[in-house]
């Protein structure tokens, strides 16, 4: 079969049924899909994301619906289970920007952005994490920096930021136990998962 996909076509790919991971996206490629007398699948094709989202589940601790960057990339070569990615996805939050700069009120939320770089194999991607923050100043950038200068300090701010919308400042009378031990579990659970 081979297959013209225009933009309002929707492909769909489950990492896991039953945590319910996936990514859902429209776009458009060309596939072609073969089916030997054995019952050998195979894809061939480049299948490009205008946009879409990925349901990112971690174990019963988090489950967030990231959306997929427009340019986003499939790459089938063969078995569809050894298909590449290169895709950037965002996850907005709004939270205060008082833990990184004192001169913000506590009570005013900006926007900040979580996004996660999926590249390579799409069964086992390399990921990097990133936090930005598109209202920021020099004092905000800096404090941002030295709260994430650590992969593992980079983890913990992302999912904190994911569980809780705000960011973890050690020692903070305002940042609740439950939500700081979350963090370092999630942060747990990432690395293995």
């Amino acid at each position: 079969f081979n297959l013209d996909i225009g933009n309002s076509s929707e492909i769909q790919l489950i990492f896991d049924e039953e945590m319910g991971d996936l990514i859902k996206g429209y776009g458009q490629g060309d596939l072609s899909l073969k089916i030997d007398d054995n019952g050998n699948f195979q894809v061939f094709g480049d299948f490009i994301i205008e946009k879409g989202n990925y349901l990112f589940t971690l174990q019963d601790v988090i489950t967030k619906s990231f959306e997929i960057e427009e340019g986003g990339i499939i790459k089938f070569n063969g078995n569809p289970y050894n298909a590449t990615i290169d895709l950037n996805l965002l996850y907005n939050v709004q939270a205060s920007l008082n833990p990184l700069n004192t001169d913000y009120d506590r009570k005013v939320k900006s926007p900040v952005i979580c996004k996660m770089k999926m590249t390579n194999n799409l069964l086992n991607p390399d990921i990097d994490f990133s936090i930005e923050i598109p209202k920021s100043d020099q004092i905000i950038e800096t404090s941002l920096e030295m709260l994430t200068n650590t992969e593992q300090k980079l983890l913990e701010q992302f999912l904190y930021l994911l569980i809780a919308n705000s960011f973890l400042i050690e020692n903070d009378p305002s940042i609740d136990y439950l939500g700081n031990t979350l963090a370092t579990t999630g942060t747990e659970l990432l690395s293995n998962q």
